[in-house]
């Protein structure tokens, strides 16, 4: 498709000789928002390390539009030692973004509900709350294609239903693919 700002084309990606996906094609834009689900192993966070360029396709081909800007919020979370503050953990999403203003940081902040844990350790956060911390990050990059993995792992059921409502509240020229295997998610996204 001409407007697309992802397009999959018959690709197969395998571990070594155990084959992962094979012959899955689609195509997304801007504003589509796609769930993929299934169990534990069955190749969802293989995709989108190859919509990444993470992994390469032993066959088929992957393109995103030029203007396209991926931003990746990963399954679980950080155990490092490291002090770096949830605020500057979505500041990192400035990266590459020369001359935007940081009053992002704090938009993010605040519709991902974390500006209260702004000055403490990232590696100090609960689960749920490193994970709205890293899409807080997401949400700073200025991206058009979000690729979530596993977003609701660690997420209690209040969390949850915040981090739902946050995905449909999203900008309509923003396309975003979520992995899953949580029901609840699924239903509550009522995405295809």
């Amino acid at each position: 498709m001409e407007d697309a700002i992802l397009s999959i084309d018959d690709i197969s990606v395998s571990y070594g000789k155990k084959q992962v996906l094979s012959g899955l094609s689609l195509s997304m834009n801007k504003g589509d928002r796609l769930v993929v689900a299934g169990p534990n192993g069955c190749g969802k966070t293989t995709l989108l390390k190859s919509i990444l360029g993470i992994l390469k396709p032993t066959s088929g081909r992957i393109r995103l539009a030029q203007n396209t800007r991926t931003a990746y919020c990963k399954q679980g979370f950080t155990t490092t030692a490291t002090t770096i503050s949830a605020y500057e953990v979505v500041a990192m999403g400035l990266y590459k973004q020369k001359g935007k203003d940081r009053t992002c940081v704090e938009r993010a902040m605040m519709e991902t509900g974390v500006q209260h844990l702004a000055d403490r350790p990232f590696n100090g956060l609960s689960g749920g709350e490193n994970q709205r911390v890293s899409l807080a990050r997401c949400l700073c990059q200025d991206a058009n294609l979000l690729l979530l993995d596993e977003p609701s792992s660690f997420l209690d059921a209040a969390s949850c239903t915040d981090f739902i409502s946050l995905m449909k509240a999203l900008p309509s020229h923003i396309a975003a693919i979520v992995v899953t295997h949580d029901d609840k998610l699924i239903q509550g996204l009522g995405w295809s």
